[in-house]
């Protein structure tokens, strides 16, 4: 298994000239925020990509610095007894390394740039808890727990990390593997609101969290799954 971070667009790019942040008080759309492509992991052939969201350059007068977004996971079903040292592993690295080794990346830039945010993309799977993925569960949940405790080293930097648990979303991913009419009535049946969540409504929040109008927040966690939790 090969880990390569952080990737060469990174390594290699130049921090843009200064100028308006996308994300000031009170703008929706996070314009000139980028996704650079991360490998994860390479495993018998097969490579598993991410995305790094990070915006790299500071104006003291529009914008707290850069803003990271670790999101990239992987939420595939396994069995307690069918897990191995070598899967286990393998869905560490996926769903939980990279959060680790991504904040450790841009955290010198972020600094220097006089502070930013870093917002760990969790679950709220280990809060119900599910089941039948054993492994994915354990990662969201240590997030958490990683995202506490970054907080408070990074804190000193102006660095805010925050960590968001959505629900039951109905990504292009869920629809076309798990969502069945009889999953569907049991996401609705444990939620307090009736309806379907969809990738904006998690959207919004990684934005709010992004952007100044979060600034004196750090350390938490949100809840975005229409009440089941």
């Amino acid at each position: 298994m090969t880990y390569i971070w952080p990737p060469p667009a990174l390594r290699s790019r130049a921090i843009p000239p200064r100028g308006e942040c996308p994300l000031r008080r009170g703008q929706g759309l996070p314009v000139g925020l980028r996704g650079m492509p991360v490998i994860l992991s390479q495993r018998g052939g097969v490579v598993r990509r991410g995305l790094l969201w990070w915006r790299p350059w500071r104006d003291s007068s529009t914008c707290s610095g850069g803003v990271l977004v670790n999101n990239a996971a992987r939420d595939d079903r396994h069995k307690f007894a069918d897990v191995t040292p070598e899967y286990w592993d393998e869905r560490m690295a996926i769903n939980l390394r990279h959060h680790f080794f991504a904040i450790q990346a841009v955290v010198p830039r972020m600094a220097a740039a006089g502070g930013g945010s870093i917002i760990n993309m969790s679950s709220i799977a280990w809060k119900i808890p599910s089941t039948g993925l054993p492994a994915y569960v354990t990662a969201k949940a240590a997030i958490v727990g990683l995202t506490r405790t970054i907080a408070h080293e990074l804190g000193a930097f102006n660095i805010r990390v925050n960590c968001v648990l959505p629900g039951a979303i109905a990504t292009e991913r869920q629809r076309r593997l798990w969502y069945t009419p009889e999953y569907l009535e049991e996401i609705l049946s444990a939620q307090a609101l009736k309806r379907t969540l969809v990738p904006e409504d998690v959207a919004r929040l990684v934005l709010f969290l992004a952007a100044d109008d979060s600034e004196a927040i750090t350390n938490q966690s949100y809840v975005i799954d229409g009440g089941w939790v």
